[in-house]
C-alpha cells in the first residue's frame, strides 16, 4: 500500500483524477443547491484520506518496538503540519508541490521497504517462512533489516521495482518534453 502510495504521489495522474471528480461533483452540488451533496462529498474527500492515514498508523504501531517513538513522531509531524499551515495562511508562503511530492514519495518508499523486511522477519519468527540466514549481514531493525534471505530479498525486489518505476516515470516525462 505504501509503494503504491508513493509512486501514486510521484505520478500525479491519480490526484488529478480525484481533484477533477471532486470539483465536478461540488459543482454539481454547488449548481442544484443540494448542501447535503456538499457535504457527501467533502465528507468522502476527507474519509478517504483519514483512512489512508489510519492504515499507515496502525502498520507503524504494529511493527514498533516503540509505540512512543511512534506517538512523538506522530506529534512532531502535526506540529511542522499546523506550523506549515500557519505560514502559508499568515504569510502567504507557497510550497514547490512537485518538490514536496518527490520527497513525500522517496520517504513512503523508504517506509515500504522497511515495512517489507519488518513483515517478513514478524513471517519468520511465527514460523510461517524458514529463514536462510546471512551471516555477514547485521541486523538493523530500525531499518528492517534483518540478516536472512526472505527479508532482504523482499526489500530488494521494492527497491528493484521503485527504481524500475521511477526510471519508467522519468523516460515518460522526457518524452513528453522532447
Amino acid at each position: 500500500f505504501l509503494f503504491y502510495t508513493g509512486f501514486w504521489l510521484l505520478s500525479q495522474t491519480e490526484r488529478m483524477q480525484w481533484n477533477r471528480f471532486i470539483k465536478h461533483k461540488t459543482t454539481l452540488a454547488l449548481t442544484n443547491g443540494r448542501l447535503w451533496g456538499l457535504f457527501s462529498i467533502s465528507f468522502i474527500a476527507v474519509y478517504r484520506e483519514a483512512v489512508e492515514t489510519i492504515l499507515f498508523y496502525v502498520a507503524l504501531y504494529s511493527t514498533s518496538s516503540s509505540p512512543l517513538l511512534v506517538s512523538s513522531g506522530f506529534l512532531f509531524g502535526c506540529l511542522v503540519l499546523i506550523s506549515i499551515c500557519w505560514c502559508i495562511v499568515r504569510y502567504n508562503v507557497r510550497i514547490p508541490i512537485k518538490q514536496f511530492f518527490l520527497i513525500t514519495s522517496c520517504l513512503m518508499l523508504t517506509l515500504a521497504v522497511i515495512l517489507a523486511g519488518k513483515s517478513i522477519h514478524e513471517l519468520v519468527e511465527a514460523g510461517y517462512i524458514e529463514a536462510s540466514p546471512i551471516s555477514w549481514v547485521p541486523a538493523i531493525e530500525v531499518l528492517g533489516l534483518y540478516p536472512s534471505k526472505e527479508t532482504i530479498g523482499a526489500q530488494l525486489v521494492l527497491v528493484i521495482i521503485g527504481g524500475g518505476l521511477a526510471w519508467y516515470l522519468l523516460r515518460k516525462k522526457n518524452r513528453k518534453i522532447a
